[in-house]
């Protein structure tokens, strides 16, 4: 218990500091967030906790999977302000591509590992084509 607890309070320290910090200096705030920080605190603890080194690879691998799809939540700010959408039509939108992300995800982890590099490469241009297919709609919304 006394681990857990440990856990939650760097983790929500880390997450206030950032938070506070976006006001100061957001592009500071969001350079450190940028940090795999979560990534490389949760991976030391897992392994701290459990002392399974297999399983701590599969969750490493797991996350460099999941990096590329969680930018899908970006996309929508981009577009936020040219659209007129407000903060939370965007950040709706936002949850909707990482829900999206979170079945790729799935997918894509579900397969033999030994054919990552393979399907790594196909997943990549799916990605692609789903960025400019949620571009194309954007732009032609935009249009009309």
């Amino acid at each position: 218990m006394f681990f857990f607890i440990i856990k939650v309070l760097v983790s929500s320290l880390i997450i206030s500091i950032a938070s506070w910090l976006s006001l100061k200096k957001p592009a500071l705030a969001g350079f450190l967030i940028a940090l795999p920080l979560m990534s490389i605190i949760a991976i030391f603890f897992s392994y701290n906790e459990h002392r399974n080194l297999e399983k701590t690879i599969m969750f490493s691998k797991s996350i460099l999977v999941g990096i590329p799809i969680s930018l899908c939540f970006f996309l929508p700010f981009f577009f936020a302000k040219s659209l007129g959408l407000g903060f939370y039509s965007t950040y709706s939108l936002g949850i909707i591509f990482l829900i999206i992300g979170f079945f790729m995800h799935k997918f894509i982890t579900s397969l033999f590992w030994f054919f990552f590099l393979v399907f790594m490469y196909e997943f990549l241009r799916l990605l692609l084509y789903f960025l400019i297919l949620v571009l194309l709609i954007i732009f032609l919304f935009y249009a009309i």
